[in-house]
């Protein structure tokens, strides 16, 4: 009975010594927070995003570790979006689009005076190109502008005067200097303004971001680009802005609120004629931003159904007319004569029996083009919900398949033509 007696007591004094006696704080363990900042940021929350870095930041020192070098550049992409979400211009957005990425340049319903947007089709076949390759042709068609790997694969712009037989100059680098990717080049019609993407880390948010530069009129050489912000940009691929002037209607292709890898999405804007940014105060301000619906951009002036028919009544029109609005003797695209030699232009033909003939295809190919242009436009129009196209899509269909062995036949005519 004693020795139960002293040890329970031995017990009761070892719990109170253990009560008694200070308990240690607890410290959280060091934890990679740069997936959940980079989370933050693609929601324009700035506010989480810097509490975030801190509470990283803290948890490092107490740790004594040192935090990746991908830190720094989440610092950096903080402050820039803080301070563009200070400077978001407000645009009103009449349509989008999605398309696939090959048709991304056919998206764009350019008027013939604002130039051309393509693909590589539009080079000759000495140029190295890509799938990825943006080109395009000034609108007095004399220089041409297009994206390409480099030497080391990094997509690089470049533009080449173009002759008056339609060959181009010695292919230059836009940004001889640059040492990130840049792609997607569109020129406004003053000859000077320059809007291209590019992933520059210093300026960009994230992916691709859309620049402005200007060339130097003394010495021909393009200025340091700026980043033209937001709502434009985003921390996802912004790739490629388009502006036709004439009737301010401008377009921009971003990669937001595409649902896969392979889609992209165009937004149709009226430009502003001096920037307008709204009140950062805002409270949608965000969602303004990120453009998450395009009918809070609209005021009850704007009627965006009759914008929208407006533009597919111009590119309708500018579609079916099948004049080249370069020179007549300029080809569409480089002619070649079974491997002996490559035409770019008209007057390359020896043959007046030639010459004859490829005019006629000439017209032929450019109703086929005009056909297919509009055919891709009213598939999209059709992707995105307007099923009163199906009729006419159908019947461009017809009209692009009986055009086939037709163009084909007349092709191989001027050929024969000419080496006879």
């Amino acid at each position: 009975m004693k020795h139960m007696t002293l040890t329970l007591a031995a017990a009761l004094a070892i719990a109170i010594a253990a009560n008694a006696a200070p308990k240690k704080k607890h410290t959280p363990a060091y934890e990679d927070l740069s997936e959940q900042i980079s989370d933050a940021l693609n929601s324009y929350d700035i506010k989480q995003a810097q509490e975030l870095i801190e509470r990283w930041e803290a948890a490092a020192k107490r740790a004594r570790r040192d935090l990746p070098t991908s830190a720094d550049e989440l610092r950096g992409r903080i402050v820039m979006m803080d301070n563009m979400l200070q400077r978001v211009e407000d645009i009103t957005i009449i349509d989008s689009v999605t398309v696939p990425r090959s048709r991304l340049a056919e998206a764009f319903p350019l008027p013939a005076n604002a130039g051309r947007l393509g693909s590589r089709q539009m080079l000759p076949p000495n140029i190295r190109t890509n799938d990825n390759t943006i080109v395009y042709t000034a609108n007095d068609g004399r220089e041409v502008f297009w994206n390409a790997p480099d030497s080391t694969g990094r997509s690089t712009l470049y533009h080449a005067g173009i002759l008056d037989d339609g060959t181009l100059e010695s292919p230059t680098k836009v940004f001889p200097s640059a040492q990130y990717a840049t792609a997607c080049p569109f020129m406004l019609t003053d000859g000077s303004t320059l809007y291209f993407a590019a992933q520059d880390p210093e300026t960009s948010i994230g992916g691709y971001d859309i620049y402005m530069t200007r060339r130097d009129d003394s010495t021909g050489d393009f200025l340091e680009p700026v980043n033209i912000g937001m709502p434009y940009n985003s921390p996802y691929n912004d790739i490629l802005m388009a502006i036709d002037t004439d009737n301010g209607i401008g377009w921009w292709a971003t990669d937001r609120n595409s649902l896969d890898s392979d889609s992209i999405t165009v937004y149709t804007y009226l430009t502003n004629a001096t920037r307008r940014n709204l009140n950062p105060e805002r409270n949608d301000l965000a969602d303004r931003a990120f453009v998450t619906d395009i009918a809070v951009t609209q005021d009850t002036d704007t009627d965006a159904a009759a914008i929208r028919e407006q533009i597919n009544a111009r590119a309708t029109a500018q579609t079916f007319d099948t004049k080249d609005t370069r020179t007549t003797d300029t080809l569409p695209y480089p002619f070649s004569i079974e491997g002996r030699a490559v035409y770019y232009r008209l007057s390359d033909f020896r043959s007046a029996e030639a010459r004859e003939l490829m005019s006629q295809y000439l017209q032929q190919f450019n109703l086929d083009q005009a056909y297919r242009r509009q055919l891709e436009r009213l598939r999209i129009r059709y992707a995105n919900g307007d099923h009163t196209v199906a009729a006419e899509i159908r019947a461009l269909e017809n009209s692009v398949a009986r055009a086939v062995p037709s163009l084909r036949r007349l092709r191989n005519a001027v050929i024969r033509a000419e080496l006879h």
